[in-house]
């Protein structure tokens, strides 16, 4: 299972860098740019799941701040449920394996 979260973590990463340069990695269009990609640094984080390591990705300028993986924050919680979206708005509700909705 940390392994699923692993890599839903990283996309959501990735996705994050992305939008914060405007192109996608290797597009013409990041060539010659302001900012650029600079690379990634580890970092483990822990989840109720368990430890995760990521490779946190880097911009030249030093301008990018994640948001799913925070600077200075290693734990990170409301990764241990299912989640389901529900319409046109989000409505997240928890579900355990059985697929019961949760209270908490």
């Amino acid at each position: 299972m940390t392994g699923l979260i692993q890599q839903v973590l990283q996309g959501a990463l990735e996705a994050e860098i992305t939008d914060h340069l405007g192109y996608e990695p290797q597009e013409a269009k990041g060539r010659g740019s302001a900012n650029s990609r600079n690379g990634t640094y580890a970092k483990t984080v822990r989840t109720e799941i368990g430890d995760v390591r990521v490779g946190v990705p880097r911009d030249r300028n030093g301008s990018f701040e994640p948001v799913t993986a925070p600077v200075g924050q290693r734990r990170l919680s409301g990764l241990d449920g299912r989640k389901r979206f529900d319409g046109d708005f989000a409505l997240w509700e928890r579900f355990d394996d059985w697929g019961h909705r949760r209270l908490s």
